[in-house]
């Protein structure tokens, strides 16, 4: 197996149900280029001194797209990325997205190898989960509200680097998306500090083999059950034998977590016949991402208090060409 199985950090873990105060006038930062370049869909699979992939353009919905990127000459390339889930008025439906950047092994970015943001809306006056079936009140009003202010509610995370790449050296680029917003933005851009048309982009794979599943709306088998005190964060739950299966055939992005529980375990067995078991209070975690393929099976248990705790899984059928160093 190349890539080893371990838990690590994924930018940001969120204590769901709280979310995250979003400055709607922020715009995304862009590298500047030289105005004679475009940005356009025609300038896939050409040589290009900048390269924009766009959630607009895009537009995934529980899809999963992955692109090769080739380099002919020697260069230093800027790379930025934003990412932003948020919440409207409309639903409570989850989201997730997922952005993975490497050169084959490693990831291009120093301080973060994978960004993975979630969002799984709370109501706030009621939200319960019982005998298999959610409830939730008070949340679509208050977040119509915020849609006439500058102010919204959801996830955001920037990413920027500068990396040096040599002439024939190749990168992976993976975006997931595992519900289409219209709010939503998934933005890259990679731009050659030369302005070198040196720069080539491969489409491998898009499919729609991806998932994100929460105990909080009944996505698991076995029993979950959970009570939220309106207008505040706290509450109990119990969580009983959850378990879920998924079958990857590419590879295997997988993010499997309970949160918020004062005690609780979660087990994985794995495609290599091999059980990872984390029994961590408050927050247990287990990540892989590599080309391990074969049927995956997770299993949680536990009660949260003062928490309404979380169980969640997101995953992606896909080769993300990085390779994780034990410690």
């Amino acid at each position: 197996m190349n890539a080893k199985i371990k838990a690590f950090g994924i930018v940001v873990i969120i204590m769901t149900p709280l979310l995250l105060f979003i400055n709607a006038s922020t715009e995304p930062h862009v590298a500047p280029v030289a105005a004679n370049i475009p940005a356009t869909k025609q300038d896939i699979n050409l040589s290009n001194a900048r390269i924009i992939i766009d959630q607009k353009e895009l537009t995934l919905n529980h899809e999963v797209i992955q692109y090769k990127i080739i380099f002919h000459e020697n260069d230093t390339i800027n790379v930025s990325a934003s990412l932003l889930l948020q919440q409207t008025g409309k639903d409570f439906d989850p989201m997730a997205c997922l952005f993975i950047l490497t050169n084959g092994t490693d990831s291009i970015f120093e301080k973060s190898k994978i960004s993975f943001l979630y969002n799984v809306p709370s109501g706030i006056l009621f939200d319960t989960t019982i005998l298999g079936h959610r409830i939730t009140f008070g949340g679509k009003f208050f977040f119509k509200l915020l849609e006439h202010t500058r102010y919204r509610m959801g996830v955001y995370t920037q990413l920027y680097q500068d990396a040096q790449v040599k002439k024939g050296e190749i990168w992976y680029l993976t975006l997931a998306n595992f519900k289409s917003k219209p709010t939503d933005m998934l933005k890259i851009a990679l731009t050659s500090k030369s302005s070198s048309a040196s720069m080539e982009l491969v489409q491998v794979d898009r499919h729609s083999n991806v998932g994100f599943y929460s105990a909080l709306d009944n996505d698991f088998e076995g029993q979950y059950m959970g009570f939220k005190i309106p207008f505040l964060p706290f509450g109990f739950s119990i969580a009983k034998s959850l378990h879920k299966e998924i079958i990857t055939s590419r590879g295997s992005v997988v993010y499997f977590c309970s949160v918020g529980h004062a005690k609780g375990r979660i087990k994985v067995n794995a495609p290599n016949n091999k059980t990872y078991l984390n029994i961590n209070d408050e927050i247990a975690l287990f990540s892989y991402c590599g080309n391990l393929t074969g049927s995956w099976n997770f299993y949680a248990s536990g009660f949260g208090f003062p928490w309404k705790h979380a169980v969640l899984l997101f995953y992606a059928d896909i080769d993300p060409h990085l390779k994780m160093k034990t410690d």
